[in-house]
């Protein structure tokens, strides 16, 4: 049985305990993990740490798989000049490069956004996108056939609903659980108190790292397009 004062508890043992409570904030958990990284001086940790606390903003910043998810697309169209009535966009009609590129959903908010969002109570809500109009513009000439069809992007709004933000922080929050699972397990030389953990030698340092890779799997891609400056939570 776990201790259950922290004061006697070491770090592992006290992310475990948050993680195992779903009432219980995720960042606490992620500064906690930050705070471990730090004093085994492993700096891919710290990062990661860093950027699901301050979120996925930087042109460089390379998004996880974990944080895609699915988006509903809504504007209106026209063809040949006339309106067509609003509702949601075919994505048949763009080439697959385009559609890998524009409407690949993901989530890029830091896990505090994500938490307070829900947290608000927003069953039912939806975080809206809207693409600028030189955006709607640029994807009226990535549709298959254009000229033949006659189709032209007026306005577009992608639409998350929260159950996707949902998904992510238990996503994240099973991941960093099973990361320290196994860190627990296989690297018993951080079962310490936090104030005597110490930069780990070299074999074990490596051991975590790859238990950080295989388990938490950062992997994803930085294909992330400002598709305007509208971006509204409902």
């Amino acid at each position: 049985m776990r201790c259950q004062n922290h004061e006697c508890m070491n770090l592992i043992d006290q992310i475990i305990e948050e993680l195992m409570d779903a009432s219980k904030s995720l960042a606490g958990s992620l500064l906690k993990t930050k705070v471990l990284a730090s004093r085994i001086k492993d700096q891919e940790i710290v990062d990661w740490a860093d950027k699901e606390m301050a979120g996925y903003r930087g042109p460089d910043d390379q998004l996880p798989d974990y944080r895609h998810c699915r988006a509903v697309y809504w504007g209106i169209m026209q063809q040949r000049g006339i309106a067509m009535p609003e509702g949601p966009i075919p994505l048949m009609i763009f080439d697959d490069e385009t559609k890998k590129r524009f409407f690949t959903p993901h989530i890029e908010q830091s896990v505090p956004a994500i938490e307070s969002f829900i947290n608000r109570g927003a069953e039912g809500g939806t975080i809206r996108k809207q693409y600028a109009a030189d955006i709607c513009q640029f994807l009226t000439t990535r549709i298959v056939n254009e000229n033949k069809t006659g189709l032209r992007i007026v306005t577009l709004t992608s639409i998350i609903d929260v159950s996707e933000f949902i998904q992510v922080l238990s996503v994240i929050r099973a991941k960093l659980l099973d990361f320290m699972l196994k860190v627990e397990s296989e690297v018993p030389a951080l079962a310490k108190p936090q104030h005597q953990i110490q930069p780990l030698p070299a074999e074990e340092k490596s051991k975590v790292s790859n238990i950080f890779y295989s388990v938490i799997n950062i992997s994803g891609d930085n294909n992330t397009v400002a598709a305007g400056n509208q971006n509204d939570i409902k």
